[in-house]
């Protein structure tokens, strides 16, 4: 007897939006319903399906966001009396943004989990098609034949309230999202101004995006399984913050402010810098990325680094942090430097960093540094954008010291 496969198949946020993307160019225009774990950006996904739809369409895509969890039916729209042809007819509330003239990407969040259910049937005619028009239609409302609609939620197992019913199941290309792997988040981070002392710890700790619903998850060891989400009632630290994507942002918020705080002379103690980590993040996570910040706070400034007196850190997280802080100072303020003045300051800081990068950092440092330049500015060439990293990438690849660097490691650019 043949057996089943029950497993579905989870895909990273960005591969879910992409296929959404090529769904919508090539006329399919399926309805989607994204499910998956809190803080996998579900929600977020929005603006840069509507962006890169704008930028292949050649059409502006205007987002639309509608919030199940404070939406009544009376806030979509209310029914206005005609007393000539003695009907209805919908006004629309304008918060929302609707463009029947232009499409849209219509957002639908947390549909799994109404606050009002006559809400979610209001919105629930958008996942079907008008057999007239073609179009799908809000109430008395026919948007634009290329508009875009997708709903969010939760799973079912993770214990937040969230159900599908069937016969919806059956009007929509159901995703399943799955939490970032860690060579994803990180490029990510790098470009999104994630604190480098977060980004060196997921380095270290790639386990924390782990899920429940990982095969293996029973054999991680007590402390990655306490990080992470976990709705077994018998989790101990159910009642506390996790880490996800979202949180690990939160908790860059949170080192900003602390260093931000140092600098302009505020009072913020270590003891408050734990309580506010273990708010967005757990208790274990918090103490865990406090233990990483100390072992990098032995980093030589920028200064000591461009005057060649520069000592190297004892530990590997050390090495991973001052590589992160490179990308920041080399091109920006900060670390003991000013912004630099010209292309020219830019290209002294790049051989100055390369020159201490070959004399002892570690070689996965070495690397990082290297690919998140270079993966942030083929990024923007992609969207055809500018941006200080691209333009980082194109001085870096002029320096001797750099191509003495790709000749000794085998570095193809």
């Amino acid at each position: 007897m043949a057996t089943i496969n029950n497993t579905l198949t989870r895909l990273g946020i960005i591969d879910i939006a992409d296929s959404i993307i090529a769904d919508a160019v090539c006329g399919a225009n399926q309805a989607h319903l994204i499910l998956g774990p809190p803080g996998t950006a579900k929600t977020s996904i929005g603006q840069y399906i509507a962006d890169s739809l704008t930028r292949i369409m050649g059409t502006e895509y205007t987002l639309v966001f509608l919030d199940m969890q404070t939406l009544d039916p009376a806030d979509l729209a209310i029914p206005m009396p005609d007393p000539e042809s003695k009907t209805f007819a919908y006004w629309f509330n304008e918060i929302f943004g609707f463009t029947p003239d232009k499409p849209v990407v219509l957002l639908i969040d947390e549909y799994s989990k109404p606050q009002n259910p006559a809400s979610q049937n209001a919105v629930h005619q958008l996942f079907s098609k008008d057999k007239k028009t073609g179009c799908r239609r809000l109430l008395s409302m026919m948007l634009h034949p290329d508009s875009v609609i997708i709903g969010t939620g939760n799973l079912g197992t993770d214990g937040v309230g969230d159900m599908v019913k069937s016969h919806t199941r059956n009007k929509v290309t159901m995703h399943y999202v799955r939490n970032p792997y860690t060579d994803e988040w990180l490029p990510w981070a790098f470009e999104h101004n994630i604190h480098p002392i977060v980004q060196g710890w997921v380095k270290q700790t790639p386990l924390c995006f782990a899920s429940y619903l990982d095969p293996d998850f029973a054999s991680l060891p007590d402390d990655i399984k306490s990080m992470v989400y976990n709705p077994d009632p018998k989790n101990p630290a159910r009642d506390q913050g996790c880490v996800t994507a979202r949180s690990l942002e939160f908790a860059s918020n949170v080192f900003h402010a602390y260093f931000n705080a140092q600098a302009m002379g505020l009072r913020y103690t270590e003891q408050m810098l734990l309580a506010d980590l273990q708010g967005v993040i757990g208790n274990q996570a918090a103490r865990s990325m406090l233990v990483f910040k100390n072992f990098a706070m032995e980093l030589p400034s920028a200064k000591q680094i461009m005057a060649g007196n520069a000592p190297y850190p004892t530990s590997i997280a050390a090495h991973i942090i001052c590589s992160l802080n490179a990308c920041v100072w080399i091109a920006g303020a900060g670390y003991g430097l000013p912004a630099p003045d010209s292309k020219l300051e830019v290209k002294n800081r790049i051989s100055g960093w390369f020159t201490y990068m070959m004399g002892g950092l570690a070689p996965d440092a070495q690397t990082m540094f290297v690919h998140s330049v270079k993966d942030a500015a083929e990024k923007a060439a992609r969207k055809q954008e500018v941006t200080v990293m691209s333009k980082l990438w194109d001085l870096t690849v002029t320096t001797h010291e750099f191509q003495k660097w790709a000749s000794l490691n085998g570095f193809k650019y």
